[in-house]
């Protein structure tokens, strides 16, 4: 799978952080195509299950790929990391990949109220969210991923 992988490609990966990978994985956009390591290769910016930075042999392929954020108050809804934003970079180990080339369509901003109210809500959340380039994570996505992540744990 990671040899087909190109810029632009939509991309899920195994996660173990139950803050920002509640359902077992991450999204990200490939930023290039993969590639293998030419040494030793510790990722700092990818932790394992008990929170160390992951080590990879030379010769691992990975792919370089910007992370998208879960949007806060909604179960389905990402975006991505603003550009040039280093925290949203990860190099992504090929055994990790769950999926990649899946469509993430735009979420759609729900419209604005007839009478402002002063308290921020969750369809003002979800406006900022669109504003930032928000997709949606469509169910049949969802429930192949989570049939990848079991036949890994088979």
């Amino acid at each position: 799978m990671i040899s087909t992988i190109t810029q632009g490609d939509n991309l899920a990966f195994v996660g173990s952080d139950p803050e920002h990978a509640p359902d077992g994985y991450y999204l990200a956009c490939a930023d290039g195509p993969a590639y293998e390591l030419d040494a030793d290769t510790t990722l700092s910016e990818l932790r394992d299950e008990t929170g160390q930075p992951t080590l990879l042999p030379k010769g691992s392929r990975v792919v370089d790929a910007i992370y998208y954020n879960k949007a806060d108050g909604t179960t389905d809804w990402y975006y991505p990391y603003p550009a040039g934003d280093e925290r949203g970079h990860v190099r992504i180990p090929s055994h990790m990949i769950l999926g990649a080339g899946f469509e993430l369509p735009a979420a759609i901003a729900p419209p604005l109220p007839k009478k402002r109210s002063k308290k921020w809500t969750a369809n003002d959340a979800k406006r900022e969210m669109v504003a930032k380039g928000a997709v949606m994570l469509p169910e049949a996505t969802k429930d192949l991923l989570r049939d990848e992540l079991d036949r890994r744990d088979e």
